[in-house]
């Protein structure tokens, strides 16, 4: 999904909605931000977005390698 960010105001609206948990899946979460940051470089925005991508965990399913090694 491709969002058009046209101003820093919709992308914070994005932003709050991942911090208070509305958009909860890790994946669109990450691909929203990694957007804002190319919307809006160099700015706070970017770097909040930024902030925020790095601490996101996608979640990624156990390999049957994982099982055995338990």
């Amino acid at each position: 999904m491709a969002w058009n960010f046209t101003d820093m105001a919709s992308a914070e609206e994005i932003i709050e909605k991942i911090e208070d948990g509305e958009i909860s899946n890790s994946a669109t979460a990450y691909g929203l931000l990694g957007e804002i940051m190319n919307a809006f470089p160099g700015t706070w925005i970017a770097d909040k977005a930024k902030a925020l991508r790095d601490n996101c965990l996608l979640y990624t399913s156990p390999s049957p390698r994982d099982y055995a090694a338990s």
